[in-house]
Formats: structure tokens, sequence, C-alpha cells
């Protein structure tokens, strides 16, 4: 006998209709779940994709903390400027005025219009002042152990736009440190 002869019993009945209710809820929540937005691919993934290409992007500004090149920084003076990209920056700090066992410094950076990545092996805090002395919040601050890069003690990841910035770095028990400024975008070329 098959099983389209077989009478169906209210068992079966309901079992089949709980089953096609289970169906209709997982395609619910998938549609749900992806489509609401877009990410470049006409899907929303949420922070998790985001994660996904900055722990990316930051272990590939990690190679230029391992290897340079070097570009020295001396923020012990008030006019200090950085436009590299993908560099390591040797930075000297002064003692701080609120604290002089800590150490900070200020100087001028020329953004262009990408995601930025600044990233340091000493644990600090990076604050960055837009055009108009607007405090630029950061979308991510990840500090040690950082997994994508295990000479980072402090990561800063920043969408920024194209104009020059006051970034300030502070609250460093070291006065000397190292600083990579890694950006990643749409129009950005990486040669290694």
């Amino acid at each position: 006998m098959n099983e389209s002869s077989v009478p169906k019993t209210n068992d079966n009945v309901h079992e089949d209709t709980l089953n096609m209710f289970k169906r209709l809820a997982f395609l619910f929540l998938f549609v749900l779940g992806c489509g609401s937005g877009s990410a470049g691919d006409g899907h929303q993934h949420g922070d998790a994709h985001s994660a996904d290409t900055d722990n990316t992007q930051i272990s590939e500004g990690c190679k230029h903390l391992q290897y340079g090149p070097d570009v020295v920084l001396d923020l012990t003076t008030s006019s200090a400027a950085a436009d590299a990209v993908h560099t390591r920056y040797q930075v000297t700090l002064r003692p701080s005025a609120d604290d002089p066992a800590l150490f900070e410094g200020v100087f001028q950076y020329t953004a262009p219009d990408l995601r930025h990545y600044f990233i340091a092996d000493e644990a600090v805090t990076v604050t960055v002042s837009d055009e108009s002395n607007t405090t630029i919040a950061p979308v991510r601050v990840l500090t040690a152990p950082v997994a994508s890069c295990e000479q980072a003690n402090t990561v800063n990841v920043m969408d920024l736009a194209a104009q020059t910035y006051t970034l300030r770095i502070h609250e460093s028990s070291s006065a000397e440190l190292q600083l990579v400024i890694h950006v990643f975008g749409a129009m950005h070329d990486h040669d290694h």
C-alpha cells in the first residue's frame, strides 16, 4: 500500500500543520533577518559583518605595526602633523599637564573620506576632533588582547570624512609608542 492511499488521522494532520508552521516561521525569520537594509550586497548583516571586516583590516594594519615603514612623530612640541597612512609612527609624547606620571601629545591629521583604524602598541586613549572642534565618536574601541593583532594594546575604529582633524593621544603610561593609521574603503588602493 502506498502512502497516498493511507487515510490521514488527526495526529498526522496536526503534525503536518505544525511542520508547515515551523517552515513558515523559519522563512519569516530568514527574510526579516536579511531583508531590512543594505550592506552592499542587498542584505543587512549587522555588526557581525562589520566586525569581520574590521578584524580583517586591523590584521592588515597590524602588519605595519610589525614591519613599518617608520616615520618619527615628535609630539613633545605643539606643531606636529601626520598625513601618511599604512605607516608605523614612532611617537614621542610629553608629560601630561594633569598627571606627570602619564604622557600625551597632539597632532594634526588630514584624513581621506574612509574608515580609519588607529592601532597603538600601548594602552592609550585617542580622541579625534574635527575642524569645528567636535569630538568624533569611535565606531569601535578595542583594548588588549586584540585577537586580530597581538601587538596592539588599543585600536580605535572611526569613520572620518575628508578634512583635517586634531588627534590627541593621552593617558599613556609610556613616553614612547608606535601608532599605525590604517584606512579602508571603496576608493582605497592598498599595496604592501
